[in-house]
């Protein structure tokens, strides 16, 4: 057993720099080979080979790989930033990264806060809902410019990353953003004394404001 990650060998007690290292299971029938500690993350290489009573040695070993998988994949949602203000939003961005077996799903959960309603294929619902991403090695996307409409309002995001040996990202952190439909609006006032025909005598004061909600 070869740890590839490494380049160490088991000698039957520990993993050590070695260049050969053969342990015998058996010497007559079935065998059976138990596994030491292994490290997450690391590639391993495993071969067996078998020798008869009249001391042949078979030539080439059975050989298989794995990699050994504990760590949950981590996801980061990169559009839209935390607290953004956006006029629309068609679609949520994102990475994802494992250092094992690699990336299998992304999936988002959508939330409206104004009336805690979920994304959902078609359209908003009380029940919670998960959105597929569409993965680009690295990276992901989930397209909201069909069946969703955005109203003006706080949403929330969090986004859940699988990888290929089914370890699921835990504890995934919001990031909450706003729409603003409403253009802000202006006022003008002017204050001053009014003469004839349309002009002023004395002093003219404009008074300005904005408001957006």
């Amino acid at each position: 057993l070869r740890d590839a990650s490494n380049n160490t060998l088991w000698d039957g007690s520990a993993f050590i720099s070695l260049e050969s290292s053969w342990i015998t299971l058996a010497t007559t029938g079935s065998w059976s080979f138990s596994m030491p500690p292994l490290a997450s993350g690391h590639r391993y290489e495993f071969e067996i080979r078998a020798q008869d009573a009249s001391g042949w040695l078979q030539e080439s070993p059975a050989r298989r790989e794995f990699v050994y998988d504990l760590t949950p994949p981590v996801s980061k949602i990169t559009d839209p930033l935390g607290h953004a203000i956006l006029r629309n939003i068609k679609s949520i961005n994102g990475t994802a990264l494992d250092e094992g077996s690699g990336i299998a799903s992304v999936e988002i959960r959508l939330k409206r806060l104004n009336d805690n309603l979920y994304a959902a294929s078609e359209g908003w619902n009380s029940m919670t809902s998960l959105l597929h991403a569409r993965l680009n090695k690295e990276s992901w996307s989930v397209d909201l410019s069909t069946g969703l409409s955005f109203i003006e309002g706080k949403y929330s995001v969090l986004s859940w990353a699988r990888d290929l040996n089914g370890n699921l990202e835990v504890d995934p952190g919001p990031v909450e953003f706003m729409v603003d439909t409403t253009p802000p609006q202006t006022t003008a006032q002017l204050i001053a004394t009014a003469g004839s025909n349309g002009y002023y005598t004395g002093a003219v004061d404009i008074s300005l404001s904005a408001l957006d909600s």
